[in-house]
């Protein structure tokens, strides 16, 4: 089965608790959340999805509870706002290609007829598009794809970042903006065909596979989320994952180091690919001697 694109995210439905009799033991629920503590601290370190339907609202109890303990918001980056004209230029000078650059220079014939068929499919024409990245055709396939499925909605991290903002909670950040626009920049940038081919492949399945990476993330099932989200991105592209998830996951492990040993409490929120498998930064803080512990609610 073909997975969804890695510049998305992952999920699951909820293990329900099961109460059986006077004596019996209640099964408590597990989401995508965990506690990470050494040395009397703690924090708490979720995954996300940054696409969720209104119907996976509300959010397992899980999130809510860490967010009301927590007194500090960490997301990975500060989103460009929309009604900002000098955030968005700067997108979309990351994101497009330069003068006498466009997809059609750096595509084969063949892959881009593909792509000028899939958007024939939906009655629009490659033109509005010819000028764009590989990283922002297909965060454009995925916007497609989302609203043909009727699964488009705010994030869990748009999500908290609005409710920290309605309630005055500090907001910091893993990476800048222009970090994360850059690496969106450089996706296909030395494999444009084969990225924009194995995208287009994967949009075939897209709304099964979206489903079962929403259940995968709401039961916090880490086997799931990496099969679903990452693997076939190490076999077929280890260049990619080790630019997405690898190299970002050791990047940030001194950041997190950072908010122990203070009287602040903090929920840290991330891409829930980047909790499973090897190198995650859930293993890499369990190397540096951190109690990793998935909440339970």
């Amino acid at each position: 089965m073909k997975k969804i694109p890695q510049l998305l995210t992952h999920l699951k439905l909820v293990t329900a608790i099961s109460i059986i009799g006077f004596t019996s033991l209640a099964h408590a629920a597990t989401t995508s959340l965990w506690q990470v503590s050494k040395n009397g601290d703690s924090i708490y370190l979720g995954g996300t999805v940054h696409v969720l339907p209104p119907s996976e609202f509300p959010l397992p109890k899980g999130f809510e509870q860490a967010y009301q303990n927590a007194n500090v918001l960490m997301l990975e980056a500060q989103m460009p706002d929309a009604n900002d004209p000098a955030a968005q230029l700067a997108m979309m000078q990351k994101l497009t290609y330069p003068a006498g650059q466009n997809l059609k220079t750096q595509l084969s014939p063949a892959v881009y007829k593909k792509l000028s068929q899939y958007f024939t499919d939906l009655g629009i024409d490659i033109a509005m598009f010819e000028q764009f990245k590989p990283g922002l055709v297909t965060m454009m396939l995925l916007t497609f794809e989302l609203q043909k499925a009727q699964l488009q909605g705010e994030g869990v991290d748009a999500y908290f970042s609005r409710l920290a903002k309605q309630d005055d909670k500090k907001t910091i950040y893993l990476e800048s903006l222009d970090f994360q626009l850059s690496l969106f920049s450089a996706f296909g940038e030395d494999n444009a065909d084969a990225f924009i081919q194995s995208n287009l492949e994967q949009m075939k399945d897209f709304q099964p596979s979206f489903t079962k990476m929403l259940a995968a993330w709401r039961s916090g099932d880490l086997s799931d989320i990496e099969y679903l989200m990452t693997t076939e991105m190490q076999q077929t592209d280890p260049d990619t994952y080790e630019l997405m998830f690898t190299k970002r996951n050791k990047d940030w492990i001194p950041k997190l180091e950072a908010l122990f040993n203070n009287q602040d409490k903090e929920l840290v929120l991330v891409g829930a690919a980047h909790l499973a498998g090897k190198n995650s930064v859930l293993d890499l803080l369990k190397l540096r001697g951190y109690h990793v512990k998935q909440v339970q609610f």
